[in-house]
């Protein structure tokens, strides 16, 4: 069986998709099973969580993963996120291959216990360089906690503007914090614009 050529970057930032293009991507990425894909850029596209969940099945089998993937403003709720998060974690290519991950202005995605499925993934050995979670109302400690045993020795890039430092009151600073900076080695660009801390943190 001859192979058919394949891109391996998809770039349609912004181009006014909608829930049924990522259906009819998803449908003919899957009729392409040597497709090498590596980088796939949906942001700024109305996919919803059907559409999101939709490339999530395909990603889950692909062969090669992604070093790059950009989902920003794609009206992805805590729903689709299960579904992603779920493909991140049981591709074991993914831990290996995805470097940049952007799920920002997804509003309030993270603000509910199913946030627990992305964070397992960050939480687990991973080569991620470029994390982007601004305005997914992501609780900033528990992502902290689980970047520590992830990728946090080469971390470089992480965007978490908008957010919360917790969602449960803490009247101490953070442990996970403290140990975060500690160990992020590699770090050289952090967001924490318009989120809230209080002068502990800060220090």
């Amino acid at each position: 069986m001859s192979r058919s050529r394949s891109i391996e970057d998809l770039e349609m930032e912004n181009t006014g998709l909608k829930m049924d293009f990522a259906l009819k991507l998803t449908a003919a990425l899957t009729d392409n099973p040597f497709t090498s894909l590596t980088a796939l850029n949906l942001a700024n596209n109305a996919l919803e969580d059907k559409g999101v969940s939709s490339l999530s099945h395909f990603l889950a089998g692909h062969h090669r993963g992604l070093r790059y993937l950009n989902l920003s403003r794609t009206s992805l709720t805590h729903k689709g996120l299960v579904t992603l998060a779920q493909t991140l974690s049981s591709n074991q290519t993914f831990a290996n291959s995805l470097t940049h991950l952007d799920l920002s202005r997804n509003a309030a995605m993270l603000g509910t216990d199913d946030a627990s499925h992305l964070y397992n993934f960050l939480g687990k050995p991973n080569v991620l360089i470029d994390l982007n979670l601004s305005g997914t109302d992501c609780s900033i400690d528990t992502l902290f906690g689980a970047l520590v045993h992830g990728c946090c020795s080469h971390l470089a890039r992480l965007q978490l503007s908008n957010n919360v430092l917790s969602h449960r009151k803490a009247k101490e600073p953070l442990p996970s914090m403290k140990t975060f900076f500690a160990c992020a080695f590699s770090l050289s660009y952090v967001n924490f614009s318009g989120t809230k801390m209080s002068p502990e943190a800060l220090r």
